[in-house]
């Protein structure tokens, strides 16, 4: 059964998901696991500074990133801008 995102404020469907199977959730979670085995010995800079770039990137595109959120969750646009 496909998952549906919803426009709440017109009701329209703005994309559909498949959802996973058991199997699919059970190999990211061990993808995850692995990840984080790694991750969890890198320095809490290196940390800090990927996320100050993600947020510099998400700041860059926040005219798209708001709209989405207008879009998604019906909030207004000077709220998803925020």
């Amino acid at each position: 059964m496909p998952i549906a995102v919803v426009n709440p404020t017109t009701g329209a469907i703005e994309e559909e998901f498949t959802a996973h199977t058991p199997a699919e959730v059970q190999d990211r979670l061990a993808k995850a696991q692995a990840a984080y085995q790694v991750l969890r010995r890198t320095p809490y800079g290196q940390r800090a500074a990927w996320m100050n770039k993600a947020a510099d990137l998400m700041e860059a595109d926040v005219d798209t990133l708001a709209a989405m959120i207008v879009r998604e969750m019906g909030k207004p646009i000077t709220q998803a801008r925020g």
